[in-house]
């Protein structure tokens, strides 16, 4: 049962995100149209408005997650951007309301962690940005009791590679 308020949640994640494709722009442009800076301003405004309920909407969403009446449930994502090393985590929140961090340790290798979480009791998601390419991430083992484990990227020849992913972690 406790499972099935998680699919619910991230369901409705997802369903917040596709609501922010939905913003409809009030100038659209054509070719030959003459564009003036007003009209781009106003469709600038109208999404810079848009992102900032959209933020606060997930803000509204990360602490009803923090609130679950479940001692055993946990939910905990991160997107990982693959510029290194600074400045390389966006999106990221554990439910324990413990820090998450990453390490840009090589080419294609990352060090997440997400502080007192136990992640050799959960389920571990990778999921790799880059669509152009094909990619994969995978994690190394994770000892009993670690709230740290190791991602490794790689291209479809096996060559290490710097990539962005999406890391989600459900107990």
């Amino acid at each position: 049962m406790k499972q099935v308020k998680y699919v619910f949640l991230g369901a409705f994640v997802v369903l917040l995100g596709l609501w922010a494709v939905a913003v409809t722009v009030p100038h659209t442009f054509h070719e030959g149209d003459v564009v003036s800076s007003s009209k781009v301003n106003v469709n600038f405004q109208t999404l810079a408005e848009a992102v900032t309920a959209l933020e606060a909407k997930l803000s509204e969403v990360q602490a009803a997650q923090k609130a679950l009446p479940s001692s055993a449930g946990v939910l905990a994502y991160a997107y990982v951007d693959n510029n290194a090393p600074a400045d390389n985590l966006y999106y990221a929140f554990n439910s324990t309301g413990g820090a998450v961090s990453v390490t840009y340790e090589a080419t294609g290798k990352y060090t997440v962690t997400f502080e007192n979480l136990d992640l050799s009791q959960s389920g571990l998601m990778l999921a790799v940005v880059d669509s152009t390419k094909p990619q994969i991430c995978t994690n190394t083992p994770i000892s009993s009791g670690a709230d740290t484990v190791t991602i490794n990227c790689f291209n479809y020849d096996g060559t290490a590679v710097a990539t962005a992913f999406y890391i989600t972690v459900v107990r």
